[in-house]
């Protein structure tokens, strides 16, 4: 008996100290180093053809991406809804599908296409995880999802710059509500490699600023009001993508003209909304903190981005949602803030924060993810309206899940929270 529970003793503590922090570095390291070249060269292509995308670029972005995609499940699309479908399908040419998305992401969105590149990172992520499994590093026939999800992970925490959040938002965006903790701990490793990696390269992350705020009761009423506009624009942007989808999903023919039609729209969207509703909007977060968009640009950008992104992601060209989602949510409350008069300074940041988390937790019903990011991006002084805002959003997006799961018992509306 002492020498079975010595054993399960020495068995634990290798998983726990040995086999899952090496497969998770191995993981991280090459994930965080994916998305920082990913990043550099869309950085580079973007700023070298920005200023033609109105000249059909999105178009011709559709046609390659159709080419590249072929009949490949995956590449079209945000990409996420593949990694919770396939977590634990044992993919033929993981490391194929993961290089082709990566193509296809970066000639959608440095072409004009609107999307963000979590969605599509969180399945190349798990692709590259499942080719790390075939290594057989001391194999258990749990691997391939716990390594999935720790790809997926990586490629969250290097993007948002979020060890921790990283590691959440992978393990929670599997089930509409609830949280599978036998792959929560080697997440979390993984995408602290992945975001060690990626910042030691240098990633420019465009999102993350720290924040000094002090929370004040008379705040309350604007960080809650922020927090329940942005979940709505949130439910606005759920409810155009499921409408658009739900109309082209039985269409088959002719789909492989979706991308390059997709394309088409984008462009009429951008000329009646303007260009920051094209590519990823990086930008348009750092205007929002600077306070240099005015309530009628943010009215106008809210509009041109949920349209740009449902043609984009939607008619089938590669681009993710979650970022999106992030925009909306930081335009969102922007738009709050000036109405109750709280523009400038650190109340107006708070606002911005409440409202990205809101927004994020309606649209992917990820409230601890969506918390935790936030923190890390912004500091541990935006802790309260970082909470109030991904758990309005949660309650105020539940009713509405975007993504589709296997098994619908582990969400019932009926039981409440």
């Amino acid at each position: 008996m002492k020498e079975s529970l010595r054993s399960e003793l020495w068995k634990h503590y290798f998983i726990y100290l040995v086999k899952w922090p090496l497969l998770a570095a191995i993981i991280g390291g090459a994930v965080g180093s994916l998305v920082v070249g990913f990043n550099s060269l869309l950085i580079l292509v973007s700023s070298e053809l920005s200023s033609y995308w109105y000249f059909g670029l999105p178009i011709v972005g559709g046609i390659l991406v159709a080419v590249i995609a072929g009949r490949v499940e995956g590449i079209h699309g945000d990409g996420t809804q593949e990694y919770i479908d396939r977590i634990e399908e044992n993919d033929r040419f993981p490391l194929s599908g993961a290089l082709r998305k990566a193509a296809a992401t970066l000639i959608t969105l440095s072409l004009g296409g609107s999307g963000g590149r979590v969605g599509p990172f969180i399945l190349i992520g798990s692709l590259i995880g499942k080719t790390v499994k075939r290594l057989k590093i001391f194999p258990h026939p749990r691997d391939l999802r716990i390594t999935s999800v720790c790809g997926a992970a990586a490629g969250v925490g290097a993007l948002f710059s979020a060890p921790l959040g990283g590691g959440v938002f992978a393990a929670e965006i599997l089930f509409a509500s609830s949280l599978d903790y036998h792959v929560l701990f080697p997440a979390i490793l993984a995408s602290t490699a992945g975001y060690l990696v990626s910042s030691s390269l240098g990633m420019i992350h465009s999102f993350t600023r720290p924040i000094a705020y002090g929370f004040f009761y008379p705040h309350l009423f604007p960080i809650l009001l922020a927090a329940v506009f942005s979940a709505l624009v949130g439910m606005a942007f759920i409810y155009g993508h499921q409408k658009m989808t739900s109309y082209l999903s039985p269409v088959k023919k002719y789909r492989w003209w979706f991308p390059a039609l997709g394309g088409a729209g984008v462009i009429a969207v951008g000329l009646i909304f303007g260009k920051e509703v094209m590519g990823t909007g990086d930008r348009i977060i750092g205007d929002s903190f600077a306070g240099r968009i005015l309530p009628l640009a943010c009215v106008l950008i809210i509009a041109g981005k949920i349209l740009s992104t449902n043609l984009t992601v939607g008619f089938g060209q590669s681009g993710g949602l979650t970022y999106p989602a992030v925009i909306l949510g930081c335009l969102g409350a922007n738009l709050v803030s000036y109405i109750t008069g709280t523009t400038g300074g650190e109340v107006h940041q708070a606002l911005l924060c409440a409202g990205m988390a809101a927004s994020m937790a309606a649209v992917l019903n990820t409230p601890l993810a969506a918390a935790i990011i936030m923190l890390e991006a912004f500091g541990l002084s935006v802790a309260a309206p970082a909470a109030i805002g991904a758990v309005l959003g949660f309650i105020i997006g539940r009713p509405k899940v975007i993504y589709r799961y296997r098994d619908t018992g582990v969400w019932k509306k009926s039981r409440g929270i």
